[in-house]
């Protein structure tokens, strides 16, 4: 039976989260595979930006030989993304305390203690009450633009998930691995549990870790 350890992430350094701390964790966990949260096409561009991410594979490719397997998909280009920006302002203009208070409080929890709490229940609960709190906003607050904005950045990211799931899926019945590990932005993380969950029967050989 394969294993596969999920780590959610950030994509910057941020205190405890960097990119050190997650080499660490990948040397302890030495993984034989390691699926990239990027498209098939843009790998050279994963590894150019030098994201946190990036730069904790290429230290650990120093200990290791490693197998890379991008599983995300493309689901906008850069305009579309650019129209989400009216999005997030509005979100960040009517969040007000609470929402500036939730989000302080992770980013000090993110850079104090690092990917144990990007990994914990305590992170999960807090952005879940996060996304409540944006819901409610945009339904008494926004205008049909603003709500269609929405629901379409949920499906790009619904979309994504779905992918990603059924890409590893697809890798776990074609490839024989001792231990994997899925580095995904810790935002995706409670909504990718519960697709796995769901979608248990595509992994009856594969254990699921949710720690590190």
């Amino acid at each position: 039976m394969g294993r596969i350890s999920v780590i959610a992430t950030v994509h910057k350094d941020n205190g405890a989260a960097d990119s050190e701390a997650l080499a660490d964790i990948l040397i302890l966990t030495s993984p034989d595979v390691i699926f990239l949260e990027t498209p098939p096409g843009q790998m050279e561009h994963y590894f150019s930006k030098q994201s946190l991410e990036s730069r904790a594979i290429q230290i650990l490719s120093k200990h290791q030989p490693i197998d890379l397997i991008p599983v995300d998909i493309h689901v906008m280009d850069k305009a579309e993304m650019l129209s989400f920006h009216r999005l997030f302002d509005f979100l960040e203009n009517y969040g007000g305390d609470v929402a500036r208070s939730l989000n302080e409080r992770n980013l000090y929890s993110t850079r104090s203690q690092g990917f144990s709490f990007l990994n914990s229940t305590d992170y999960m609960e807090s952005q879940a009450e996060l996304e409540r709190l944006y819901d409610y906003i945009v339904q008494t607050k926004g205008d049909g633009i603003i709500q269609g904005l929405q629901e379409k950045w949920k499906e790009a990211q619904s979309s994504r998930e779905h992918a990603m799931i059924g890409n590893i899926a697809c890798y776990c019945k074609s490839q024989n691995f001792d231990h994997a590990v899925f580095l995904v932005g810790a935002a995706h993380i409670r909504s990718l549990r519960g697709m796995i969950e769901r979608n248990k029967d595509d992994f009856i050989d594969t254990e699921w870790r949710f720690s590190v």
